[in-house]
């Protein structure tokens, strides 16, 4: 080693200059230095979590753990390692799977065998186990806080978890927001050793009378766990239900006046106990700009973008004739379903339109009908009406007539017999008045009633011609409709892709909006890189990227640019460390993924996969 300290010496002035040109090939190299993409590199895994409120770690170990792990578990397909770990209240089941496995075939095997338990894993310890969401490797996409200075932490929590949850929950590839500091908004009963003492009230009875005052309760040793109905009344000719009317109880002060169970109503729960709007006890909290607050931690699903093949009609499938991994173009025929019933309903609609035409073309002659029925009934009243006026001038006539005579037959120029014949001849004359009038009023009636029936007839198919009609266009309407589902039999592709979960055979019946495979579109694949933060001074949308796939090795390269650039990653939001045990801050170097778009002619003669191993050297000025 000596002889190397003395030749540096020696030659200082060769070493610095080699330091020198050394650095500046470094530095030139940076500009091009490969930068490693992160796909999906998490191995295949399925969590089950039981929540086990108010045990110890121990007692979560021995009566949910091991016999979840070691007897229901143990020995599914596929399952490389399990790994457990035991928390006061809650149990946590990990299973790795080989390489090769399908995330969601595992889920499915394993939630299998978590069917064999019922309800829950043990009755009366635990909750039902549940299958937690398959997560993304880079998992936690954004963590956000929620802070108010005018609403508490319970109202925060209920704007949280109603509100806000739900609607990061809707957001495409978003798995699960979790709830940091949550509180949940609980009636509470407290009690008091000492004052249950003095009322000689166990807390049994306190139990009893709060769980039994609700509508229902999840303990399953109290009466108000099951409902039930209120039964029903045989009459002679029916059966009549009985339903029963439940108050809620929602406030401190209604639950405070519930009578205890077993004192004769001498006590009142708010008597012997504290009942208040609370929330549970905290294991931990957030924190939110040095204060309290919630903290949402958004966590995203694995995968790329794919399009769902959905069923748009329900029946039973006559023809699939694309297999999984098969490439498909836009428009080929993935799927038939049998069209027998969809033909039936076409005809069907088709002979309603013809009915409803008729129907119609009837309400035109009717109308017309109409029409002329009421110029008839205007004719009879005109003619009414003129022997209406020759019956008052006869009566008018015969009236003068009679007058003339009765004057007469005092100076005996009349005989009785004449007089006799006048007088009949002017009642004659008279009656035949009252029959016109009465002729002209029915008249009158007739005219009226044909007018509302050429209304009504006129209402009908007024403003609109045949085709217009709405009782036509409902009809046409329907017979589209009924086209429509007919040519939704036949299941096509909508996007060049891959077939991929394909979840239909020949025989199977399908319901509307059921899955029936996806469609990965290859051609038009993305890379997701993920930068170091140090990384980021120079990446520019628009930046040039030069792209190898350890699927066809370095002799192949993609082509592609920058798209843009993700808002964060990981805890980039976060307000506090994640995933930070000790409560110690520490600096934590951050990666930001970038979208880079590839050429769709390299895609399309060497097709990618979804989370495939990728390198990428992003050109940056």
């Amino acid at each position: 080693m000596p002889w190397i300290i003395a030749w540096s010496l020696k030659f200082r002035m060769a070493v610095v200059v080699a330091a020198v040109a050394i650095s500046a090939i470094g530095i030139a190299q940076l500009r091009s230095a490969p930068v490693d993409v992160l796909p999906e590199f998490t191995p295949p895994y399925v969590e089950i979590q039981t929540e086990a409120n108010g045990l110890s770690a121990d007692e979560v170990e021995q009566l949910i753990t091991v016999p979840l792990e070691a007897d229901l578990l143990n020995g599914v397909q596929g399952v490389e390692v399990i790994r457990s770990r035991s928390l006061p209240g809650l149990s946590s089941v990990v299973l790795v799977f080989e390489p090769s496995t399908d995330v969601y075939r595992g889920r499915q095997l394993v939630q299998e065998r978590l069917t064999q338990l019922g309800g829950a894993a043990w009755p009366m310890i635990s909750k039902p186990s549940v299958v937690l969401p398959p997560l993304s490797s880079s998992s936690r996409v954004l963590m956000i806080g929620l802070s108010s200075s005018e609403l508490t932490p319970i109202e925060q929590s209920v704007i949280a978890r109603w509100t806000v949850r739900p609607r990061l929950m809707g957001v495409p590839g978003v798995a699960n927001v979790a709830i940091w500091g949550m509180r949940d908004q609980q009636l509470q009963v407290q009690v008091d050793p000492e004052q249950l003492r003095r009322s000689h009230v166990t807390l049994s009875q306190v139990v009893e009378t709060a769980g039994n005052a609700q509508v229902f309760s999840p303990l399953s040793y109290l009466e108000a766990s099951t409902p039930g109905t209120g039964g029903f009344i045989e009459t002679g000719q029916q059966r009549l239900q009985v339903r029963n009317v439940l108050e809620t109880i929602a406030d401190p002060n209604s639950l405070g006046q519930v009578p205890v169970e077993d004192t004769g109503g001498r006590l009142e729960l708010a008597d012997v106990a504290t009942v208040t709007v609370d929330h549970q006890p905290l294991i931990g909290d957030a924190v939110v700009n040095d204060g309290d607050g919630l903290l949402l931690v958004v966590e995203k699903y694995p995968g790329a973008d794919t399009a769902a093949v959905t069923a748009l009609v329900s029946g039973p499938i006559i023809d699939d004739p694309v297999g999984e991994t098969q490439f498909v173009r836009k428009g080929t025929v993935v799927a038939v379903i049998e069209p027998a019933d969809f033909k039936l309903a076409v005809e069907r609609a088709q002979a309603q339109l013809g009915q409803a035409e008729r129907r119609v073309q009837g309400y035109y002659a009717n109308e017309d009908a109409a029409a002329a029925q009421t110029a008839s009934r205007a004719s009879d009243l005109a003619r009414a009406a003129a022997q209406l006026v020759a019956a008052r001038s006869d009566y008018v006539r015969a009236d003068a007539e009679y007058g003339r005579r009765r004057r007469l037959a005092g100076t005996g120029a009349v005989s009785a017999d004449e007089l006799t014949q006048s007088q009949n001849s002017r009642q004659t004359s008279q009656a035949a008045v009252a029959a016109a009038q009465a002729a002209l009023r029915k008249a009158q009636a007739d005219v009226a009633t044909a007018n509302a029936q050429h209304q009504a007839a006129a209402v009908l198919v007024r403003g609109t011609d045949l085709n217009a009609n709405p009782e036509v266009t409902a009809a046409r309407s329907q017979l589209h409709q009924a086209q429509l589902d007919l040519g939704r039999t036949v299941v096509r592709a909508p996007v060049d892709g891959i077939v991929t979960k394909k979840a239909i055979d020949i025989g199977q019946r399908v319901q509307t909006g059921a899955l029936l495979m996806n469609i990965v579109p290859v051609q038009s694949a993305y890379v997701d890189a993920n930068f170091k933060e140090v990384q980021l001074r120079k990446v520019r949308v628009g930046s040039p990227v030069v792209l190898t796939s350890d699927l066809y090795g370095k002799g192949v390269k993609y082509h592609g640019k920058v798209v843009g650039v993700g808002g964060g990653s990981g805890s980039a939001f976060a307000l506090i460390p994640a995933q930070n045990a000790t409560g110690n801050w520490i600096k934590v170097v951050q990666r930001v993924p970038v979208r880079i778009a590839l050429d769709p002619k390299e895609l399309q003669n060497n097709p990618l996969r979804v989370g495939l191993s990728m390198k990428a050297e992003v050109e940056v000025r």
